[in-house]
Order: structure tokens, then sequence, then C-alpha cells
């Protein structure tokens, strides 16, 4: 896993929420606040989990503006498995820029290398030389410790742990609380 660490705590490009329909939309908006990122567009793709709390929410009507493709996304879902589906017809739909957000509570190492599409939540902490490839999501106050990698669409569940030199492999999901070691 190489990689270059994204500066994206500066960016202020506005955000289209693809998927909105998962509950954990709710993390990614509270994130894009704090960051001051716009949610300039929400696309339903199926029966909402949540009832969007004032969201302006639309359904998926094709073919979508050029505008609407140029926006950049983030992909709200913690499954890896529906992450993926929804990032590849995200992009069978004609969207090329994905979203890597990182809060700005989360403590974040220098050495740190953070691929596109990556969401990293409130509280979460990663040490010297973590590398995490596309699409990996990193909920709440989890930690990941120095020199461990984890693989494109990987999900590090709420307060979970992952100790040095840990390698987590492409799809893996890690539930909430959990301690990994090598």
């Amino acid at each position: 896993m190489q990689g270059e660490m994204i500066d994206v705590r500066s960016s202020s490009a506005p955000l289209l929420l693809f998927g909105v329909d998962s509950i954990f939309s709710a993390e990614v908006i509270e994130t894009a606040q704090r960051l001051n990122r716009k949610i300039a567009h929400a696309l339903e793709l199926g029966a909402p989990e949540w009832d969007y709390f004032g969201i302006k929410v639309a359904s998926v009507v094709l073919p979508l503006p050029a505008t609407v493709l140029k926006l950049s996304v983030s992909v709200p879902w913690v499954t890896p498995g529906f992450r993926q589906e929804k990032v590849l017809l995200a992009k069978e739909m004609g969207f090329v820029e994905f979203a890597t957000l990182i809060d700005p509570t989360a403590v974040i190492a220098q050495s740190t290398k953070v691929q596109v599409g990556t969401f990293i939540n409130a509280g979460a902490t990663l040490g010297a030389y973590v590398s995490l490839d596309d699409h990996v999501l990193v909920n709440r106050n989890a930690s990941i410790g120095h020199h461990s990698g984890c693989g494109s669409f990987v999900s590090i569940g709420p307060g979970a742990t992952v100790a040095a030199r840990c390698s987590i492999g492409k799809g893996t999901m890690i539930g909430a609380g959990a301690v990994i070691s090598s």
C-alpha cells in the first residue's frame, strides 16, 4: 500500500452524498460540517434507513447533469461490500472524483498515507506510517497502530483497536470494540 497524504482538511469543494439512504450519512454530514464542506447534493439509491433530518434528498434521474458529475463524491456506507457496490455504481454513472474526509478531531500522524474516498470519523487515532488504501472507513474513536495497513474498502468499527504492524485485507470489516493484533 503506497500513497501520498491527501491534504483534505483545507479543501472547501462541495460534496455529493451518494447513497444518503444509509444511516451512516449522519456521521459523514457531521464531519463535513466540521470541515466547512457544503453538501451540494444527496442522492438516494434505495429505501432510507433514517429520516434525513431536513437534508434535501433527490432520487437518481439519468442522465445526471455535468455539473453534478463534477462534484466530489462521498459514499457513506459502512459495510465494505455495500460501499464497494455504491462506488462502482457511481463510477458507472460518470462520477470520477471521490472525497477523502478526515474529521478535524481525528489524530493523524504526519507519516500516515491515505488514499481517495477514505472517511476517518471523529476521535480516530492513526499512528506513524499507517497506510490506508482507497475507500477505507475508520469509525468513531477507532485506533490504528503504527506501521499498520488497510486494504481497499476496509471498515474499522467504532472504538476498535488495530495494534502495530497489522495488515488488514481488502474488504474486511472489523466490529465495534474489537482488538486486532499481529
